[in-house]
């Protein structure tokens, strides 16, 4: 047994609790100073994730918009020259949408006449052309209701004469809602961007 009055005992049990306690204390900060580093790290990785997803997302939707302004042009250049081929057009659509697998379809969306004049005869003229979920394309007249997204993706650029990207919206597409963005280029192209995640 060892004796507590004895100077040795004393400084042997002081300098084990010395010992426990700066040991607890470098622990301690250690795993506060590792967990801060994790954290910091975490912090940056996650940055760099989200500007390189941020990257992405941005060039699909440049790259979404230049096809949509280029069947704009295309489309408006055969209305001018009084070319414009209902066939045609719904071919050209096709092609366009099976160069471009990231988007989820594309429509061209007139105001009643502005194609052939010939509405009155064929109906109104809006292709929309769109993927299957089994693979091939699929064409439907575009659903100009306000369930649709209507408003924003068709109206608005009319009113407002200018090229939008919109927030994305719900779409129906294959039967089932889902959340699309689409680049507007004048309201006469519609390129829905973005698949739904």
């Amino acid at each position: 047994m060892m004796n507590l009055k004895s100077i040795r005992a004393r400084l042997t049990i002081g300098g084990g609790i010395v010992m426990i306690v700066a040991m607890s204390t470098i622990t301690l900060r250690g795993w506060f100073f590792m967990s801060v580093a994790a954290e910091d790290a975490a912090r940056r990785e996650m940055k760099t994730l989200l500007h390189r997803y941020s990257d992405e997302v941005s060039l699909k939707i440049v790259e979404s918009s230049k096809v949509a302004a280029t069947m704009a042009n295309v489309v408006s250049g055969l209305v001018a020259a009084g070319r414009a081929d209902r066939q045609g057009i719904e071919q050209f659509l096709k092609v366009n949408l099976k160069k471009n697998a990231d988007l989820i379809g594309t429509a061209i969306t007139m105001e009643p006449g502005d194609l052939d004049k010939r509405d009155a005869e064929l109906g109104r003229f809006l292709p929309y052309v769109f993927h299957k979920p089994d693979g091939p394309l699929g064409v439907e007249p575009a659903a100009m209701t306000t369930e649709n997204g209507r408003e924003e993706w068709y109206d608005k650029p009319i009113q407002e004469n200018r090229t939008r990207i919109l927030v994305p919206y719900l779409y129906t597409v294959n039967g089932k809602q889902m959340a699309v963005t689409a680049g507007n280029c004048l309201a006469l192209a519609l390129a829905s961007a973005l698949r739904n995640q």
